[in-house]
C-alpha cells in the first residue's frame, strides 16, 4: 500500500513546482516512535516487572524511539536541495508568502500534473 502524503515546493532559482512525496518515511517514523513509547507503557501501570525486564525494554525502546527522530527530523531536511539545478536549501513550500510573491512574479501556477524531479543517475548510466 502507497500513503501519498506529499507537498508542492517552489526553486527560487530554477522557478519551478516540484511534488515531493514523503508518506512512506513519514508513516515509518510516526510507527517506531508509537512502538517505542507503547514498549513504555506497561512498565508504568505494571509494578510486578523485574528491574532486568525493565532494563531490557528500556535497552530495546529508547534506540527505536530515537530512530523515529532521527527520520522524522531528516524528512524535512532532504526536502530542501533542488535536483534540477543542484541548489543547496533553495525549495521552499508553494504556501509560504515569499513563494507566493515569487508565483505571481513569473505568472507560475500549480501544474495539474506535478513535475517530479529527476531520478540521480548512477555511474554507470550514460546519456
Amino acid at each position: 500500500m502507497k500513503f501519498n502524503v506529499f507537498v508542492y515546493m517552489l526553486c527560487v532559482e530554477c522557478k519551478k513546482i516540484y511534488k515531493f512525496d514523503f508518506g512512506t518515511n513519514f508513516f515509518l517514523a510516526i510507527a517506531l516512535i508509537c512502538s517505542s513509547l507503547g514498549m513504555f507503557a506497561p512498565i508504568f501501570y505494571i509494578d510486578s516487572y523485574n528491574p532486568t525486564t525493565k532494563l531490557v525494554v528500556s535497552a530495546i525502546a529508547i534506540p527505536v524511539f530515537i530512530l523515529g527522530l532521527i527520520i522524522l527530523s531528516g524528512i524535512n531536511k532532504k526536502e530542501r536541495n533542488c535536483k534540477v539545478c543542484n541548489g543547496k536549501k533553495t525549495l521552499i513550500r508553494h504556501d509560504t508568502p515569499k513563494s507566493i510573491e515569487i508565483i505571481k512574479e513569473n505568472n507560475l501556477s500549480l501544474p495539474e500534473k506535478p513535475v517530479e524531479p529527476p531520478k540521480p543517475k548512477t555511474p554507470w548510466q550514460v546519456d
